[in-house]
């Protein structure tokens, strides 16, 4: 009965990694904004929202999209936003960080650093709550440290432009900026939550977005 129990709940938690997904948002503990900060400068730089089709890449998506696939016949777990995972190895990334940018691993945004003077905090750079339109991409920015690795995970449904899927890890420019840019597809309503999280730096942000079915103009 516990391993039924397990894999209903790893197959639910995987489900919102899949474009499209329809469904209410994955409550979790842990995370959260402890230290909300905002960016003082430079300003983010572009509009709001621009259309979706401005980043869809289909060949990448379709490889991301069959990875999910696979991962969920073969290691469920690993789809689990609360998934156990490996400490964050700081020479291996800068060994090879296309390797761990490439990885599916939704959980690493709740992998932070420990508060202290060497993890400076995540900091927001665009709205926390902000909304989106069907078939429009709403950037979220962050700021972490010079180069770091950031992961992006959507929780209740939508996908992420730069991949395809609900999770993505994004490095930052030589300034810490990094963005990801969350899509509503059709059949996503209501709101959506998306935390942004970096083993550099400590405490997460989360970001609330409201889903409006009606075209909105740009």
């Amino acid at each position: 009965m516990e391993n039924r129990r397990r894999r209903i709940l790893v197959a639910a938690a995987a489900a919102v990694l899949v474009a499209g997904t329809v469904g209410g948002a994955v409550h979790l503990s842990g995370g959260g904004n402890r230290h909300p900060r905002s960016l003082a400068a430079p300003e983010p730089p572009e509009p709001h929202m621009q259309p979706a089709a401005v980043f869809e890449n289909r060949d990448l998506y379709a490889k991301t999209r069959a990875e999910v696939k696979h991962l969920m016949t073969t290691a469920p777990d690993s789809l689990s936003p609360t998934a156990s995972i490996p400490p964050f190895n700081k020479d291996a990334f800068a060994f090879a960080p296309e390797k761990y940018l490439s990885e599916i691993v939704p959980a690493r945004c709740f992998q932070v650093a420990r508060p202290g003077a060497d993890a400076p905090v995540l900091e927001v750079g665009s709205p926390l709550r902000t909304k989106v339109s069907w078939g429009n991409a709403v950037p979220l920015w962050v700021k972490s440290v010079p180069n770091a690795p950031v992961t992006f995970t959507v929780f209740g449904g939508g996908y992420l432009a730069e991949n395809g899927v609900a999770t993505v890890s994004l490095r930052a420019d030589a300034r810490g900026l990094v963005a990801a840019h969350y899509v509503a597809g059709p059949g996503i309503t209501g709101d959506v939550t998306v935390v942004a999280g970096s083993p550099l730096t400590s405490g997460t942000q989360r970001f609330f977005i409201r889903v409006e079915t009606t075209s909105a103009k740009l």
